[in-house]
């Protein structure tokens, strides 16, 4: 769902009765997470409207405004390699803060500060959006999807319940797991523990958990959480486990075909729940 308001100017308290709004239209339901850019008035007005959400910063919004910060260092590979490792290589709070004090100190950014914000004609953008979610829609209802190995359960299922959009990154994630190498080092229960890597030399080896009775699985490299699909270290276990669809926890309904059906009509009361 889209929405959107005006407001007179962006004070505190204009944009405490935003969110004041927004909880009475949500049956008083405060958002679990809210992201935002780096505006001081936001950032207060969120911690007395929304004192128990966890607020964190637009990925979006710090990618565009890498440019501005960085000023005459966006040459430096080195630097972008490293300042995009923090944003999205890292799978631990102690590799990302290696990562951020080898960048900041290797390339002296301790004084760097970002020096301007860019600003967008707000109808182009929703109207590119809508213009886009139409399109895709429409694909979607009348177009049929090549599944990249024939007679294979678990993407068969995927075809069909996702977006053609998230398929694909499904895929993807499914073909990247066929080489990788895995060995099972321990089990207690129906619950297995695996490592899975590159090659048997990868100084990463990320760790899967399975339980073969309730079909929940764990992967420490969280792209679950991240993306809302299953990552390749843990299709690939699945694979191994002879699991031929995927088990409806792990479907995000905001990925699917189905993702508007039920949206409109009914009350916020019935939302909520």
């Amino acid at each position: 769902m889209f929405g959107c308001t005006f407001l007179r100017d962006e004070t505190v308290a204009s944009f405490a009765w935003l969110f004041k709004s927004f909880l009475q239209s949500m049956g008083s339901q405060s958002p679990k997470t809210i992201m935002t850019d780096q505006d001081h008035a936001i950032s207060k007005a969120i911690g007395e409207i929304f004192p128990d959400s966890c607020h964190r910063l637009c990925l979006w919004h710090i990618s565009r405004n890498v440019p501005s910060h960085l000023g005459n260092l966006n040459g430096n590979a080195t630097l972008h390699a490293l300042f995009y490792k923090c944003i999205q290589g890292c799978e631990s709070e102690i590799e990302f803060e290696k990562t951020w004090e080898k960048m900041i100190n290797d390339h002296n950014l301790q004084d760097y500060s970002w020096l301007k914000v860019s600003f967008f004609e707000f109808e182009n953008l929703v109207a590119r959006w809508r213009s886009s979610e139409a399109e895709k829609d429409f694909q979607c209802r009348n177009g049929s999807i090549t599944c990249a190995i024939k007679n294979c359960g678990i993407l068969s299922h995927a075809s069909k319940v996702y977006t053609h959009e998230i398929y694909k990154c499904f895929e993807k994630e499914f073909l990247d797991g066929v080489p990788l190498i895995w060995r099972e080092v321990a089990q207690n229960g129906t619950t297995y523990t695996f490592e899975v890597m590159m090659d048997e030399k990868s100084s990463r080896v990320r760790t899967v958990h399975f339980n073969t009775a309730t079909i929940e699985i764990h992967c420490t490299c969280k792209k679950f959480a991240f993306c809302g699909y299953l990552c390749s270290h843990a299709l690939l276990i699945l694979s191994v486990k002879n699991v031929k669809k995927i088990f409806y926890r792990y479907i995000s309904r905001r990925w699917t075909k189905d993702a508007e059906k039920d949206m409109y009509g009914g009350n916020v009361v019935e939302f909520s729940q």
